[in-house]
């Protein structure tokens, strides 16, 4: 079963086709990357412990298309560190046809040649030397214009830059690289193109001067520490083509007050916007799901309140997000029939039982709702029963944690796909294919971790002591495998494989593992 995951999740990576190939055309290594691409990669199968990566070659001239097997596959990418420890290459040649250079690609390559163009180091091709911006001339430069035909700025290019005030990034740019302008302390101005499509991981980090933003529309994400710790960013404004929001995006950016969403946004990140200082913000309709503690320390945020809830939303629908209870002293909460996420911890402020809703006992969630984020009602002990509609499509992991005495009625007829495993970490009663409408139960089974010691299993056979009413044994799926009339001393049902099953003898119900 192992062996069979593992191959399913390499069959992701390249899709296409089963396995990425390795294969070596010219003086160069490739990895196949799909039916079509292929990446330029190092001469050893682990760069890292090769001292002498294509030792003694001077010049390099990465084609277009390579050949491999009879199929030409498209050269896209230069893997992390390529050419690492190529101490002897003087220059090389890089293709219009790759669209990624990754990390360290040409780490350590002491001899390499340059091409400059205004305080800033170039690697290309013949027809254009300027395409991809690999490093600031030196890190004590004030200022750079970056050359119109560039169309990539490489991870750290400017990283540690102190005395760098303002940067333009020309339209002809598609993509930057990770922590590209990270701790550049006087970067106060930042124009990003309009061709651009990613904003990488920690590009602009640390940049403690950086006073506004405006993520154009042809960007989609925003990447994990973007704009973490830029301490005088005040204003953002996010596209419309954004569709993620990555983990502690805007992390301890105090002074930011404004922001503006574009119409596409279904994911923010964990911690995105802690400590932020704005008043106000317009979560769209397009959002699907939001991380931890998104909004944890932004003391100035003004919610929408609906009884005993706090929401956040848009000027259609001000209760898109029920962001968290009013208090932790609640005993009751009619969730916002416009509602359509629960977010993380909304119930749950503490750990381990502390700062909780524990008066809370019971809620039922409307039908507008389509996501509960992770531990939404962890440790309220004093729930004892929920029901979750048909119209929920995710959960996350340790919703109802720590919920000790609470019954989950779900309308589904079993756990859909889209519901984290552990979802109900603690095992829980859980009722299924129920409805409120007592006309139209369906076939609920009732699961309850009550202990009797008539009920138990022995090997493949669920024993039954001393019944007196029809027994009924169901799988975990719900689905009635045996029914038995016969009320013996000793009643033994035969089970065919492995699994949890569900007993139930009158209003006597217990959970039997059989091994």
């Amino acid at each position: 079963m192992k062996k069979k995951v593992l191959l399913i999740v390499f069959a992701t990576l390249f899709v296409g086709q089963a396995r990425a190939d390795r294969f070596q055309f010219g003086d160069l290594w490739y990895n196949t990357t799909s039916d079509s691409t292929a990446e330029v990669t190092w001469e050893q199968n682990n760069y890292y412990e090769n001292e002498d990566n294509y030792s003694g070659i001077k010049t390099i001239t990465i084609p277009d298309t390579v050949c491999y097997n009879g199929s030409t596959y498209t050269v896209i990418r230069i893997t992390e560190g390529a050419f690492v420890n190529c101490k002897s290459l003087k220059s090389i040649s890089i293709p219009n046809s790759i669209q990624y250079i990754d990390n360290d690609s040409f780490s350590g390559c002491d001899s390499l040649h340059y091409n400059v163009f205004d305080n800033a180091k170039y690697l290309g091709n013949t027809n254009n030397p300027y395409l991809a911006l690999f490093k600031a001339k030196s890190t004590d430069i004030t200022s750079c214009e970056i050359n119109c035909n560039c169309r990539f700025i490489c991870s750290f290019a400017f990283n540690g830059c102190d005395n760098l005030k303002s940067i333009t990034i020309p339209n002809s740019v598609t993509n930057i690289g990770s922590s590209a302008f990270c701790d550049c302390d006087s970067l106060v101005s930042v124009i990003i193109g309009n061709s651009v499509k990613n904003i990488s991981d920690a590009v602009f980090r640390g940049c403690i001067s950086l006073q506004s933003i405006t993520i154009p529309n042809s960007v989609t994400s925003i990447g994990s520490n973007a704009f973490n710790a830029c301490n005088s960013l005040s204003s953002v404004v996010i596209g419309n083509s954004v569709t993620t929001i990555g983990t502690y995006a805007f992390y301890y950016c105090y002074n930011l007050t404004n922001i503006e969403f574009g119409n596409s946004v279904t994911s923010i990140g964990d911690e995105a916007f802690l400590c932020c200082r704005f008043k106000s913000i317009t979560i769209p309709n397009s959002i699907e799901s939001i991380g931890r503690d998104v909004f944890y320390g932004c003391d100035s945020l003004v919610y929408n309140e609906y009884s005993n809830a706090l929401y956040l939303g848009n000027s259609e629908n001000p209760y898109l997000v029920l962001v968290k209870a009013k208090s932790t002293d609640i005993t009751s909460c009619e969730i916002n029939d416009q509602c359509k996420l629960i977010g993380c911890s909304s119930f749950c402020w503490g750990n381990y039982g502390s700062a909780n809703c524990n008066n809370l006992t019971s809620i039922t969630i409307p039908n507008s709702v389509t996501s509960i984020g992770y531990n939404a009602f962890g440790y309220c002990s004093g729930l004892t029963s929920v029901t979750i509609p048909n119209s929920v499509t995710s959960i996350a992991e340790f919703a109802f944690y720590g919920c000790s005495n609470l019954t989950i009625y779900c309308e589904s007829k079993s756990k859909p796909e889209g519901w984290d495993k552990d979802w109900n970490y603690d095992n829980r009663p859980v009722v299924w294919n129920f409805y409120s409408n007592e006309n139209n139960l369906g076939t609920a089974v009732v699961e309850t971790a009550t202990s009797f010691d008539n009920i138990y299993a022995e090997g493949k056979t669920i024993v039954v002591e001393n019944a007196t009413e029809e027994i009924r044994v169901y799988d975990a799926m719900g689905k009635l495998v045996c029914r038995n009339a016969n009320t013996r001393v000793r009643s033994t049902i035969n089970v065919k494989t492995s699994g949890v099953y569900i007993v139930k003898i009158g209003s006597t119900v217990k959970r039997v593992v059989v091994n």
